[in-house]
């Protein structure tokens, strides 16, 4: 999948088109935000096709996986979190979510191999 560049409601025609001209080099797929569209989610303004939800307990990632495909074009399936989760290498996105780590549990760690992140992958701890 190629990278996405979001672009909020951009209405200097002009200025658009120059952003395009120099972004065209690096192969990114450009798309324009209509403000019809900013509640939709992220992933979805991007094209994302498929999630992969983690989740230690069962009901929840189920019920988050089904609410997804239930509201989103994307295909979204649930894997349990019980052993250290590897990713695979055509994974372009990593998001994490979850409060592990955060105050008073600062020294907590990802159950994830650290070693399966690549240098393609866009990581981000939300």
């Amino acid at each position: 999948m190629k990278p996405t560049i979001l672009l909020i409601n951009f209405q200097d025609q002009q200025k658009l088109r120059k952003l395009k001209m120099a972004l065209l080099p690096f192969k990114l797929r450009i798309k324009t935000i209509e403000p019809q569209d900013y509640s939709q989610p992220i992933g979805y303004l991007a094209g994302v096709k498929e999630i992969t939800i983690l989740n230690r307990n069962r009901d929840k990632g189920q019920a988050l996986a089904d609410l997804l495909n239930s509201q989103t074009v994307a295909t979204a399936r649930f894997v349990l979190w019980d052993h250290p989760y590897r990713f695979s290498t055509d994974i372009n996105i990593v998001i994490n979510a979850t409060s592990v780590g955060l105050y008073p549990n600062v020294d907590q760690r990802l159950d994830i191999d650290t070693d399966t992140l690549l240098p393609h992958m866009v990581v981000a701890d939300c």
